[in-house]
């Protein structure tokens, strides 16, 4: 009876995709087909459990892609097994080798993927036609946070994401990365080999259809920015003109910057409002200016999809405590904002002895011999006069009704100062500074009695929240970095370093994109240097 089991697999197994004691195709028929392989339906013997088992075979356009990347076909198994332990919505996948030397991977069966679920009986399926808010925000967390893990935790680029490359769990919520045959190292991702006609045509940014392109991580944040457009509105972010272009590369190459991002600008308007902020860091045509990677993309999408439910009852709170000449205009504009989150913590780094402001010796900024924080300060030429002027505002004021903190106070008096040298220039507050305001309290203390305008309040806060953020890891706070945090906002600060390559406000305060345009605008380098030179 053995013997003949035995010799009934051998025969079997002859036409079999694969020949393995430990998995049974369960059909000859392949469920999927790609560059790559063919993917088969089959059974774990030493479970039970229904698998996908993809039978590595590289097509000549396949071969053509390993050749031009260096790749062998150790390397191409390696890059498609994944291991499951740090990341929850990517497919876990294992390498095998079969009785005959046949090299197959071995993942969960979905029976679902996002194509599937965008398509109805050839019909599409986007926002408020056959899909809930509620699924596009469940499918958008599952991706922006595959990504996320396919950056930080696998250390790779995917370089393909795509409705077939997404499967459905059986939830039918939760949404997985798949198919990591195309991925590359992330990390040094300047320096791996060019790759050509990488990606799903409507989901590929447009700089990765230039020849000897190379994958990226603001690559992957493009193709998540046009795919949630497509499950917001029904089409591919350049969809329509991709289709009727006979060399996308070509149509590509036609376009310069500004033309692009006022037709991708138009295109967003057609999304709701609640996310066209994220879209548009996204779906930016020059990559410098997109999320940076993929946790950058997944925290601003959850705080978006948190902030939702807040931010019609922050409207409506607001219209209870504006007043006519005072906050009328500050509500127009704060009705068009993103929505807004609740408070997190925001704990002020522990008093220490008497310290020192700047390399002059002098005290620092409250030298009144109580406990004080230590800041430090960059030693900068081109600061402007301090013009003197009637003071802005009191300092007792300050501390009464805006901030306890006394360090934040003095700061928020100078920064008045520094507001009436430049009012016909910049606005009060930016909207930077309202985020860390909302963020940063509750609605009662937002709407609480106090004799001063939203706007100078987000300020005081906001100043707050910079001199937590530029804490050194001496327990020092860096001036020029608080106050640079204050105005624009850790997110901002962050591109302007990262831009710049360096983290000295003298250099980071000047850094420009790709195109010779300012990281930080102008008008706000001339503000916060103002702000500067009236700290004593």
């Amino acid at each position: 009876m053995i013997q003949q089991r035995t010799l009934d697999r051998i025969v079997n197994s002859i036409d079999a995709p694969i020949d393995s004691d430990r998995f049974t195709i369960l059909s000859e028929k392949e469920i999927g087909r790609g560059c790559w392989g063919k993917v088969y339906k089959a059974k774990d013997n030493s479970n039970e459990q229904i698998v996908a088992i993809k039978v590595i075979e590289p097509n000549e356009t396949a071969q053509e892609q390993m050749a031009h990347r260096k790749l062998d076909l150790a390397k191409l198994i390696s890059k498609e097994s994944v291991k499951l332990a740090p990341c929850s919505n990517i497919v876990p996948r294992s390498a095998y080798v079969d009785n005959r030397g046949t090299d197959f991977i071995v993942m969960p069966f979905y029976e679902k993927f996002l194509s599937d679920a965008l398509h109805d009986d050839s019909c599409r399926k986007f926002l408020d036609n056959g899909m809930s808010i509620e699924l596009v925000l469940a499918y958008a967390k599952g991706i922006a946070n595959g990504i996320a893990e396919t950056h930080k935790e696998l250390d790779r680029v995917h370089g393909d994401i795509k409705p077939d490359n997404i499967a459905i769990a059986d939830d039918n919520k939760t949404a997985l990365l798949s198919d990591f045959g195309t991925s590359t190292c992330a990390s040094q991702g300047w320096t791996v080999s060019p790759r050509s006609n990488m990606g799903f045509l409507y989901t590929r940014a447009p700089e990765c259809f230039q020849e000897n392109s190379h994958p990226t991580k603001q690559a992957d944040v493009w193709a998540f920015g046009s795919l949630l457009y497509r499950m917001l509105t029904g089409r591919y972010i350049f969809e329509d003109e991709l289709e009727n272009s006979k060399d996308p590369a070509k149509f590509y190459s036609n376009l310069d910057e500004k033309a692009a991002q006022i037709i991708i600008n138009n295109k967003i308007k057609k999304a709701p409002n609640a996310y066209r902020g994220l879209l548009k860091e996204c779906l930016a045509w020059n990559p410098d200016k997109r999320y940076y990677c993929g946790r950058s993309l997944k925290e601003n999408l959850e705080k978006v999809i948190e902030n939702m439910d807040t931010k019609k009852a922050f409207v409506n709170s607001l219209k209870k405590w504006a007043v006519p000449g005072v906050l009328g205009g500050l509500l127009m504009g704060l009705v068009n904002l993103a929505a807004r989150s609740e408070p997190t913590e925001l704990t002020m780094p522990a008093l220490s002895k008497p310290g020192i402001v700047c390399e002059t010796g002098k005290d620092s900024i409250l030298g009144d011999g109580k406990p004080q924080l230590e800041f430090e300060r960059e030693t900068l030429y081109d600061l402007p006069k301090p013009f003197l002027s009637h003071e802005a505002m009191r300092e007792e004021s300050i501390s009464k009704y805006l901030t306890k903190n006394r360090y934040a106070a003095y700061l928020t008096g100078m920064y008045m100062n520094a507001f009436q040298r430049h009012s016909g220039w910049v606005k009060l507050a930016t909207p930077q500074q309202y985020e860390m305001w909302l963020a940063a309290t509750t609605s009662e203390e937002r709407n609480g009695p106090v004799p001063f305008p939203a706007e100078l309040r987000a300020v005081a806060k906001s100043i707050e929240l910079g001199i937590v953020k530029a804490k050194l890891p001496d327990g020092k706070i860096d001036l020029e970095d608080a106050c640079a945090i204050a105005r624009l906002g850790p997110d901002k600060v962050n591109e302007a370093k990262r831009a710049s390559e360096s983290f000295k406000f003298g250099i980071y305060i000047k850094a420009k994109y790709a195109d010779g345009k300012y990281v930080i605008p102008e008008n706000e380098q001339a503000f916060i240097k103002q702000w500067l030179a009236y700290i004593k």
